[in-house]
Parts: C-alpha cells; sequence; structure tokens
C-alpha cells in the first residue's frame, strides 16, 4: 500500500511529457502540406463566397461579380484568423488524440 502513492506521483510526473510529446505531434500533424491544403481550400475566396450564397434567401440574385468581390474580401478578413485557427487546431488535436492516434494520422497524411 505504501508503493500506490509513489506509483501516483510517477505517473503524474509523466503526464507533462506525455502532453507534451502530443502537442508536438499535433503541431506536426497541423503542419503537414495536406492539412495546410485544407486550410487554404477553407480560407479561399470562392469557398466563403460559396458558403454565403448557400445561405441566401431563394430568389436572391448576386452576379458573379458581386460573389467574386464577396469572396476576396470576405478572405481578406478572415487571413487574420488563420493563425488562431492553427493554434486551435494543434492544442484541439493533442488534446483529442492519443500519440499513437497522431502518429496514424501524420502517417496517413
Amino acid at each position: 500500500m505504501k508503493l500506490f502513492p509513489l506509483a501516483v506521483a510517477f505517473a503524474l510526473m509523466a503526464f507533462p511529457a506525455a502532453s507534451q510529446d502530443n502537442r508536438a505531434l499535433a503541431q506536426q500533424y497541423v503542419e503537414l502540406p495536406t492539412v495546410q491544403k485544407m486550410m487554404d481550400d477553407l480560407f479561399a475566396p470562392e469557398a466563403l463566397a460559396g458558403g454565403v450564397l448557400a445561405q441566401l434567401p431563394p430568389g436572391m440574385q448576386v452576379s458573379q461579380d458581386q460573389a467574386t468581390r464577396l469572396g476576396e474580401t470576405m478572405a481578406k478578413s478572415m487571413a487574420s484568423l488563420r493563425p488562431r485557427m492553427v493554434e486551435l487546431m494543434i492544442t484541439g488535436s493533442a488534446a483529442t488524440f492519443s500519440a499513437a492516434e497522431l502518429e496514424a494520422l501524420i502517417a496517413f497524411y
């Protein structure tokens, strides 16, 4: 019974190291070219405009020029959010996935 507190202490000491390993793996995963391409596509003017246009009431007409300008304006505005989104993806991936799962994602992508 005296060994139980010692075992718990060792387990808790290992947790920050595992957490740091997960963060490094999560960062490696998020920085993969395929994941970055997904984010490029998400922040592309066409995708942003398409999302807005899909929500417009039926019968509302938007010219191609208006849609292009809308997408460009939104992309410019959203660009400043990308670094925060990357950070949230790293933090979320590190908290959600185990080291083995992150390694599998890295190998897959």
